[in-house]
């Protein structure tokens, strides 16, 4: 449909607000005219005819809940007139006054943006300003994009070939900027990638993790008046002389490409966008986590990698089959991993163990709170349930699994305070015949005859304290351990023994 005789002047500035269903255009000779994209016809919006304005930025503005509003910020001169838009016309609530006319203005959280040669500034609307950063030696226009970040506003500004992005107090929102191979002339976000135009191709980039995803060379020299038009999943940009289209890949694809580059964290936001179940989306995060925490571990970042199995509920003997020495070689050899792990030495392997402590103490707490959890079920029903009981082993398994390595971590890193705080624990989950040979290997005794103490093995207890009778320099030499042990109340059956 042609709307004809909208205006007789050039349209100088043309902004769509879709949320409102309308147009807003400004002429050379400073006239505001709004239509309706539906009926496109006309609409008086109540803005006065200002001779000298140069341009305008719209601000669709959404308060908590349902309300909204529509802003206006005009260039006229050197000053900023705010109208506001009410009950079908624009009211003027703000006049600011800058240094000289802006090229360029575009709101950012409850202020304004705006360009004078090639400063960038930033002036809330209670008129206080201060003044940001050169778009540039290199670009002679300014280049801003207002995104949205998850639910927060953010400003995309181009200062030569780096990209800053600031937060709606204009504050840089990362440590360093996302640095493009040429300066570029036009840019778009499509989430997760920002495009841009620059003067020989078109690079995509990942825009949290700032990577380089793909390069497209152009058949010409592009300086200027590039414009960006995205539809769907459809991209199109248009030069003076060419248009290219831009078509990504299926989601899925995209995704197996990022696990195969190592691209971990932008395949996780992909992956976010691909139309499928809940449950089939946490079974393809689980598995891009698992790799990530993989690629991690072998890179070094144990807290990080760690942190990552124990957020997917990986199961232990997988993680700690990653460490020498922990399991026994063959049930390292029955468990398939993507590669072969990193051998560790020295302060690496301390280092590692003491993120596999933390690991595995998180993870008993868990496990333990899910034991108590089953047996509170098991105890409030008439009948056994072979299921319950089923989960009751396995749990106990992992339990015991997690206990013992635990054991063997402490006597690695030589903690003999907690050595001994957990062979004491009445409720210790230790495999008894791993954990005598580990204790014994390291000359543990003291620690082994309280291990059998608490699994019930007083026999094996007093044995061991009977071969150290008379040892000199051992606290387990003499007589007052055995009369400790048998004095207990649970050892009486055993003084005879004794």
């Amino acid at each position: 449909m042609t709307l004809k005789k909208f205006t007789s002047k050039p349209i100088i500035s043309l902004s769509v607000i879709p949320e409102q269903d309308m147009f807003l255009a400004l002429t050379t000779d400073g006239e505001f005219h709004c239509a309706s994209l539906v009926t496109y016809q006309t609409v008086n919006i109540g803005i006065p005819r200002l001779k000298g304005c140069s341009t305008f930025a719209v601000d669709w503005h959404r308060l908590k809940g349902f309300n909204a509003y529509l802003r206006v910020c005009i260039v006229l001169k050197k000053k900023l007139l705010i109208y506001t838009y009410f009950g079908g016309t624009f009211t003027q609530t703000n006049d600011l006054v800058v240094l000289e006319t802006p090229k360029m203005v575009s709101w950012l959280g409850e202020g304004i943006i705006f360009c004078i040669k090639k400063d960038l500034y930033y002036m809330s609307l209670d008129g206080s300003s201060k003044e940001l950063f050169s778009i540039g030696q290199h670009r002679s226009e300014p280049c801003v994009l207002p995104i949205m970040r998850g639910d927060k506003q953010e400003m995309l500004v181009l200062n030569d070939d780096k990209q800053i992005s600031l937060d709606t107090e204009a504050k840089p929102t990362q440590p360093s900027a996302l640095v493009w191979s040429e300066n570029p002339v036009s840019i778009i976000h499509i989430h997760p990638y920002i495009i841009g135009m620059l003067p020989r191709s078109i690079e995509i980039r990942a825009l949290e993790q700032k990577l380089l995803v793909q390069s497209i060379k152009t058949n010409e020299q592009i300086k200027d008046h590039v414009r960006f038009i995205a539809h769907d999943q459809v991209t199109l940009v248009a030069s003076h002389t060419q248009v290219y289209k831009l078509e990504p890949k299926a989601y899925e694809k995209q995704v197996q490409q990022c696990v195969l580059t190592k691209q971990f964290e932008l395949a996780l936001e992909i992956s976010e966008l691909i139309k499928e179940t809940e449950s089939e989306r946490k079974l393809r995060r689980e598995e891009i986590l698992r790799r990530y925490a993989f690629y991690l571990f072998t890179r070094f970042e144990f807290e990080k990698s760690l942190k990552f199995y124990l957020e997917i509920n990986e199961d232990p003997i997988k993680v700690i089959a990653l460490y020498p020495h922990f399991l026994p070689s063959e049930h390292r050899q029955n468990l398939s991993l993507p590669t072969s792990p990193p051998t560790f030495t020295g302060e690496d392997l301390k280092k590692a163990t003491e993120f596999l402590i933390k690991y595995l103490t998180q993870l008993r707490y868990l496990e333990q709170q899910n034991l108590q959890q089953l047996l509170t079920r098991m105890e409030n029903k008439r009948e056994d349930s072979p299921i319950d009981s089923e989960s009751k082993k396995k749990i106990d398994a992992r339990l015991q699994l997690i206990d013992t390595t635990l054991l063997k971590c402490y006597i690695k890193t030589g903690n003999n305070t907690l050595i001994g705080s957990l062979v004491r624990l009445p409720e210790n989950h230790l495999h008894l015949g791993e954990s005598e040979r580990v204790l014994r290997n390291d000359e543990k005794f003291q620690e082994l005859v309280q291990l059998y103490q608490t699994k019930g093995q007083h026999k094996l207890a007093l044995t061991m304290l009977h071969s150290f009778h008379g040892g000199p320099n051992s606290s387990l030499s003499g007589v007052w351990p055995t009369i400790r042990l048998s004095s207990e109340p649970r050892q009486r059956e055993y003084r005879a023994y004794t």
